[in-house]
């Protein structure tokens, strides 16, 4: 059955009706999403040019966890400065029978390239990355985003050529602010794949219909940055309290309502009391159609209806010691845990594990892994993929 909730002019230019009991439902889910303390993007502070670090580690659902050193300089290097960031990551397919989910735990550097290793990502690191890349339909977008979103930001920041052989090109000359390299890898990603996924050298079956959300946090120094496409969550440690970092794109928020509608979509109900989904016109849209707006890939949403969108939410945050901890995390995990339960099993862990060892990396990874385990007994039935960036301001944790 077709719906809108707070598009209702749009809605009434595309025919869609929504009953009362779905409409309340609706705006219950809005309101609810609302309540979080999201940060607006605010690029202004962007410096010109980040200085990358070193190695770069593509992971599945088994990886270790990596610790890389970020120091900066700039404006603020007469304050406190944080001393190093410990990256590790917990995923599982849980009750799912693929696991469609990838993620990055990254540092960049503009004399190597971006490397690839199965190991830790190193000290002395300029920018720390990581990232969840949700997959759905299949994990081709997933998969092909962690491995070449990385190179983009790189040849992005650095003003390089990108030397992933076969991938897509940064197509602007010189380095280019945080902000920009930051949303402009998801765009020349989606561009690239558009053309790839039609590759048999690439794809399974020589043609591929997935798609992927997206949350990438690039960190350097005291400065943090956070991009986003679809309903992947980062959140901020700040405090006693929880900071959302990131905005879900999905047919609860009332703007990205509207722009389906305007933009020719419907939007449909599967069954009474079931979340609304994007439907296109198109007879190439999938049967099920698409919980979320805007995301990697799914080009069936995007032509020869633009329905869905790659272009991500961005948003920069200024550090403070008070902060302590950031997460990115697949919605196998927001959609069962409140951000503010979910960050309080993260640092309960970090306390309790203290008292054992005071290994960063060993800190980072049991953040991650409680929270994962806390989705699962909370009853999610989709994948889980959780990325926890400790946040050293003070030489606290040991480097191993």
């Amino acid at each position: 059955m077709p719906v809108t909730a707070a598009a209702a002019s749009a809605a009434t230019k595309t025919n869609s009706t929504l009953d009362g009991s779905s409409s309340r439902s609706l705006k219950q889910q809005q309101k609810k999403r609302q309540s979080h303390a999201v940060a607006q993007p605010d690029c202004s502070a962007c410096s010109r040019v980040w200085l990358p670090a070193k190695q770069l580690w593509v992971a599945g659902s088994d990886d270790a966890p990596a610790p890389s050193n970020s120091s900066g300089t700039g404006a603020a290097s007469t304050t406190t400065q944080l001393q190093c960031v410990f990256m590790a990551a917990a995923a599982t397919r849980g009750r799912k029978a693929a696991m469609e989910d990838r993620h990055v735990l990254a540092a960049l550097d503009p004399s190597t390239g971006v490397a690839h290793a199965q190991g830790a990502v190193g000290l002395q690191q300029q920018v720390s990355v990581g990232a969840v890349f949700d997959g759905h339909a299949g994990y081709a977008t997933a998969a092909y985003a962690a491995q070449h979103i990385p190179h983009l930001l790189h040849a992005a920041l650095s003003g390089t050529p990108n030397r992933a052989e076969g991938g897509p090109r940064v197509p602007s000359r010189g380095a280019l602010n945080p902000c920009s390299a930051l949303a402009g890898s998801f765009r020349w990603f989606d561009r690239w794949w558009a053309d790839a996924r039609c590759d048999p050298s690439l794809t399974e079956h020589g043609w591929d219909d997935s798609g992927s959300t997206a949350v990438v946090a690039m960190l350097s120094g005291r400065h943090l940055i956070v991009a986003n496409a679809g309903d992947s969550i980062a959140l901020l440690a700040r405090g006693g309290g929880s900071r959302r970092l990131s905005v879900e794109h999905r047919l609860d928020n009332a703007a990205e309502a509207e722009r389906i509608l305007e933009a020719g979509g419907r939007l449909v109900r599967l069954q009474p009391g079931a979340s609304p989904r994007v439907m296109g016109t198109s007879n190439q849209t999938r049967f099920k159609g698409s919980m979320v707006t805007r995301s990697l890939g799914d080009f069936a949403f995007k032509h020869p209806q633009a329905l869905l969108s790659a272009e991500p939410h961005v948003a920069q945050q200024e550090l403070a010691p008070s902060d302590k901890l950031v997460v990115l995390a697949s919605d196998g995990v927001s959609d069962v845990l409140p951000d503010d339960d979910l960050l309080g099993v993260a640092m309960t862990a970090l306390e309790q594990t203290r008292n054992c060892t005071n290994s960063g990396s060993a800190l980072a990874k049991a953040a991650a892994t409680v929270i994962m385990n806390a989705a699962l007994e909370a009853g999610s039935h989709d994948n889980i993929t959780v990325v926890a960036m400790l946040l050293d301001w003070g030489g606290d944790y040991a480097t191993d």
